[in-house]
């Protein structure tokens, strides 16, 4: 028997069985749902769009103390709920470099039974999106009436359903917001792998093994 190599396994090779590809949520989004409690299935529609804003590269302009612990982005404050129905959340833009003023946009989620209206408005651009909770997570079975009344978990929801939520809104209003942004700063289209779309990004990052992809510096320079 050969001897085990002092050094571990190498960089592309898996210390542990990955889940497979229909399992896997974006971290942006697990932190989302870990960090403010969603009330009501349409809530989720919500934090998913604020989880797939941050993930492109927008920063929420609720203040927040300085220093800044690290989950203040993920936590939305209730002054952001104008109305029981309407919430709107201010973003602007983490350029690279810092030198341009950051623009500016407004995510507004007005609920409405069990599905949502989600606007983005920039300066000059706008793009919007309607959903219904129940076509992406459905309640469980013999649960419909808990579900309703916001007695659900994250941990119960259906990860394909969540996939396909947060395509949704990655391609239907945080991927267009961010073009829309450079081209209002006078910048030339983003470039890197937050540019890609996602099922070219998830092909991209499961080329690559655990240290790879716990080591970022390796992967994204």
């Amino acid at each position: 028997m050969p001897d085990e190599d002092p050094q571990g396994p190498s960089l592309h090779e898996e210390a542990e069985e990955p889940l497979p590809p229909s399992q896997r949520l974006p971290a942006y989004l697990l932190r989302t749902l870990h960090h403010t409690q969603a009330s009501h299935p349409a809530h989720l529609l919500l934090l998913a769009a604020h989880a797939a804003m941050l993930e492109t590269g927008f920063v929420p302009g609720w203040p927040v103390p300085d220093p800044a612990p690290p989950d203040a982005v993920y936590q939305l404050p209730a002054a952001c709920w104008v109305s029981a129905s309407i919430c709107r959340i201010s973003y602007r833009l983490a350029l690279p470099g810092g030198g341009a003023p950051a623009p500016a946009c407004t995510l507004q989620c007005s609920v409405m039974g069990g599905g949502v209206v989600l606007a983005v408005a920039a300066q000059r651009h706008t793009r919007h999106v309607s959903l219904q909770a129940a076509t992406f997570f459905p309640p469980p079975a013999g649960a419909e009436q808990a579900w309703a009344a916001g007695a659900m978990q994250p941990a119960s929801l259906d990860p394909a359903g969540m996939r396909r939520l947060w395509t949704a809104l990655k391609d239907g209003l945080a991927f267009p917001m961010l073009l829309a942004a450079y081209a209002e700063a006078g910048l030339p289209p983003p470039a890197g792998l937050l540019a890609l779309p996602e099922d070219l990004k998830q092909s991209v990052l499961e080329l690559l093994g655990v240290r790879c992809r716990l080591s970022p510096p390796l992967p994204c320079n």
